[in-house]
């Protein structure tokens, strides 16, 4: 179970080179290094991209999101970094924060912006219509973040009923009803 002051959901710099375990190319990383709220693997083209950004000419709007990213990977160190044990004991607010290692998720939006300003360098570089690079660049991401069909597992118990009678019906959309309102929370 994570808390705050467990270390068990807070990340470690290793963790952002483990990926979930339906990944096609990076799957046989994700049980090296912790349980799957720490499979952190960011990608290498992304971060790839990303250096291409910081490594030509980056300004200050560059740095501001390279700076986001170094935050929020520090912060996602949790319990194991220095500047969230800091915070905590100034802002017991924070305490609230289950599992240290999400922050991470701000990290991969400035990654994104930093791997977006990476891809647009690289092509001007390289004089590519911008169509062919986003082609082969989008191939390139498919193939690091491709997943295979996750593994279902039974979950012992009686199935009720219900559940044995939708399994025997063909694919399609299933309602339940009563519905919410549209304008309220069910």
């Amino acid at each position: 179970e994570c808390d705050w002051s467990s270390d068990v959901c807070s990340s470690d710099l290793i963790h952002y080179l483990t990926s979930p375990d339906t990944s096609w190319l990076w799957g046989w990383t994700a049980d090296l290094f912790g349980s799957q709220e720490l499979r952190l693997y960011p990608g290498v083209l992304a971060t790839g991209l990303a250096v291409v950004a910081l490594a030509t000419g980056a300004g200050a709007t560059t740095w501001t999101y390279a700076a986001v990213a170094a935050l929020a990977v520090e912060l996602s160190f949790g319990v194991n970094g220095w500047l969230f044990p800091w915070l905590v004991a100034r802002a017991p607010q924070l305490q609230g924060l289950r599992a240290a290692a999400r922050i991470s998720i701000v990290g991969y939006c400035a990654l994104s912006v930093l791997a977006a300003t990476g891809f647009e360098r690289r092509r001007e570089r390289l004089r590519l219509p911008r169509h062919a690079w986003l082609v082969a660049v989008g191939i390139g991401l498919l193939v690091d973040y491709g997943v295979t069909r996750p593994r279902m597992v039974p979950i012992p118990g009686d199935v009720p009923d219900v559940y044995r009678f939708i399994g025997q019906l063909p694919s399609g959309v299933l309602a339940e009803f009563p519905m919410p309102e549209p304008d309220s929370l069910p």
